[in-house]
């Protein structure tokens, strides 16, 4: 199962809390001053609504609202520089409540240590790599035949298609991703602290976590504090 509800113990959930500062010490040592990753559930996915709930990224996790091409894009970006988390086999969350909450009903994320995680600079990440003007501008510099009929590509899948189509296809989402995204603008370990200022959304794999619905944030803050 992808879930356990642990609603019914919700009248002792300073319990539930005691075990997260213990099994989630990796991330809570960043959650401070009121400060937590949060990720919009939608009700779909929720078993009875409930409140407090353990769940587990997906190992195959298809995209909703983003193409199969861009998906599969931002994957084999991500496995050519060598990053263990991707867009398939994690769950993203974010440091803003306002965010997740327009995906659904935003939930404090407590993943449980041993977790990996990857995030951008940018907020948002796959808008960036898969920006049209970023591809286009590429296949202008690298490939000018292409460019030259430019206007026939309308869409992001169809300025894609020049790239995934290539004999060199591992070298060229490479070497895009090196030149427009870089490996640098894509950080691990440690910089969790980063993220948060930077109010970005981060990926998580590899851990189950805690969910802990919003409404009880007053409850967390008062047993967490500002440290």
């Amino acid at each position: 199962m992808r879930y356990k509800d642990l609603t019914e113990n919700i009248e002792n959930l300073n319990d539930i809390l005691d075990k997260i500062k213990t099994e989630c010490s990796d991330i809570c040592k960043y959650y401070y001053s009121g400060k937590y990753f949060y990720r919009g559930v939608r009700k779909k996915e929720m078993v009875d609504q409930q409140d407090v709930f353990i769940g587990k990224p997906r190992e195959n996790r298809e995209p909703l609202s983003t193409s199969p091409d861009e998906h599969a894009f931002c994957n084999k970006g991500l496995s050519l520089l060598g990053y263990v988390v991707n867009r398939s086999n994690s769950i993203a969350i974010s440091p803003s409540m306002e965010i997740a909450k327009s995906y659904g009903t935003p939930y404090m994320i407590f993943p449980k240590n041993g977790f990996h995680y990857s995030f951008s600079r940018y907020s948002d990440m796959i808008h960036m790599v898969v920006s049209r003007n970023f591809i286009r501008d590429y296949i202008r510099e690298n490939f000018p035949e292409e460019y030259n009929s430019f206007l026939k590509y309308q869409s992001h899948n169809d300025l894609m298609n020049i790239l995934l189509y290539k004999n060199d296809y591992d070298y060229i989402i490479k070497d895009y991703w090196c030149k427009v995204f870089n490996k640098s603008s894509y950080i691990e370990d440690n910089y969790l602290d980063q993220a948060i200022k930077w109010n970005s959304e981060i990926m998580i794999s590899g851990s189950e976590y805690y969910a802990i619905n919003y409404k009880y944030f007053n409850e967390v803050y008062n047993f967490f504090g500002d440290v």
